[in-house]
Formats: structure tokens, C-alpha cells, sequence
């Protein structure tokens, strides 16, 4: 009795799934769609393709330097160009670019003494 009701009522899918016969049509729609990626290109049933973009090859990328996303054909040239352009360290004054600008802050860099205040140390200078 069991075993005929299953036959005549349910379906054994491809993806292991058991289904209502008159389910069938719903179920091939949510789980079984092809839906291209839109990194690559490439085919992947709807479950599968939210995992496959989040680890695609193609995915942009996030620069380090601007934190702009960047299309990962253009991801060196463009890491090469924004490494380049420098900030001002408040420290030392000096322009530093990008890619050295960790570096540069975890150590301390050359702050010029202050100059001597107070009388002229130059005693030549006061003659006058």
C-alpha cells in the first residue's frame, strides 16, 4: 500500500531529492535552473552558482590601496598604478607611495630636530 502511493506520488530527482510528482516542475525550477555567472560566464544550477561567484576567478577584486572594486583582468596594472601615488606622512614630511606606506609607518621614520630656541648660540652673531 505504502510502496504504491510512493510510486504513483513521488519522484526520486537526479539530485537525490524526493518529490511530489505534481512538485516536479517547481522543484527542476528552484534547484535545477541554469543561471550564468556573471563573473565567467559559465553555467551552474541556482543552488550552486551563489558559491561558485563568491570564489570565481573572474570575481573583482578589492585593491588594497583605494579599496576600489577592480575587474581582475585589470588587477596588477591597476595595484602597479595606485601602489605608485604617494601620501604626505605626517611625521617626516616625506611623500611615501602607497605600497610602502605600512612599511614605513611601523617604523619610526626621520622626524628633522626642532630647531634651538632661546639666545643665539653664535656669539659672533650677538656682537652687532
Amino acid at each position: 500500500m505504502h510502496e504504491n502511493y510512493c510510486y504513483k506520488n513521488l519522484y526520486r530527482c537526479h539530485c537525490g531529492d524526493v518529490v511530489e510528482k505534481k512538485a516536479k516542475q517547481a522543484h527542476d525550477d528552484e534547484k535545477h535552473t541554469l543561471l550564468n555567472c556573471k563573473f565567467c560566464g559559465k553555467m551552474y544550477e541556482k543552488p550552486k552558482l551563489e558559491e561558485h561567484e563568491k570564489n570565481c576567478d573572474n570575481r573583482p577584486k578589492i585593491c588594497e590601496f583605494c579599496e576600489n572594486e577592480i575587474q581582475v583582468e585589470n588587477f596588477q596594472s591597476h595595484l602597479q598604478m595606485c601602489g605608485s601615488k604617494t601620501n604626505q606622512c605626517p611625521r617626516c614630511k616625506k611623500f611615501i607611495p602607497k605600497r610602502d606606506w605600512k612599511q614605513h609607518t611601523a617604523t619610526p621614520c626621520f622626524v628633522p630636530p626642532e630647531p634651538i630656541s632661546g639666545p643665539n648660540p653664535n656669539p659672533k652673531a650677538n656682537a652687532n
